[in-house]
């Protein structure tokens, strides 16, 4: 039974719900005729791609893999961390139509803005407590040095670093 609204706005949620496409059908049937669902997604669950060297990237990213992989339980999928890549079939799957997809880049380059540089310290801090235990003791000591504002390796004080976040913005119009 479809409702009233006339848009539906979901933004960076569909990694904390065990079924996404249950999540957007539900609110799919919500829209009136017409109406639009939007979402706004982050790849890898707002996790930004950091200029570190290719190889310890890698090992970051299976890291970060492993740890999102033992979050998944009771039968929800690890595809809800990757909910921009799967939007439009998403969206299609859910009824919805004229489906359109932008991805945009932002970009925040060392040396940053006293308030961006802590949003960013918090946030890597957070994020490597939860990769500490998937993480080799080298590789741990590596990323806690680069966070760490008294070591020589402090990302923050190496100029052009920079955290570069996808996002991408959906839209699906009701039958």
């Amino acid at each position: 039974r479809r409702c009233c609204f006339d848009t539906i706005w979901l933004c960076r949620s569909l990694h904390s719900t065990p079924d996404p496409l249950q999540h957007i059908s539900s609110l799919a049937h919500l829209l009136r005729p017409g109406g639009k669902l939007i979402v706004v997604e982050n790849d890898l669950a707002h996790c930004p791609v950091l200029s570190w060297p290719g190889d310890f990237e890698h090992r970051l990213q299976a890291a970060l893999y492993q740890m999102l992989k033992s979050t998944t339980q009771n039968g929800a999928s690890i595809e809800r961390y990757f909910a921009a890549r799967h939007l439009p079939v998403w969206l299609r799957q859910a009824g919805l139509g004229e489906i359109s997809i932008r991805t945009y880049m932002v970009e925040d380059v060392v040396p940053l803005p006293a308030r961006f540089e802590q949003y960013w310290k918090l946030t890597m801090d957070f994020r490597g407590q939860l990769l500490r235990p998937f993480l080799s003791n080298d590789d741990w000591w590596i990323y806690s040095r680069a966070f760490d504002p008294h070591d020589d390796e402090y990302v923050f004080s190496r100029p052009g670093f920079y955290f570069l976040e996808p996002i991408t913005v959906a839209c699906g119009l009701a039958p």
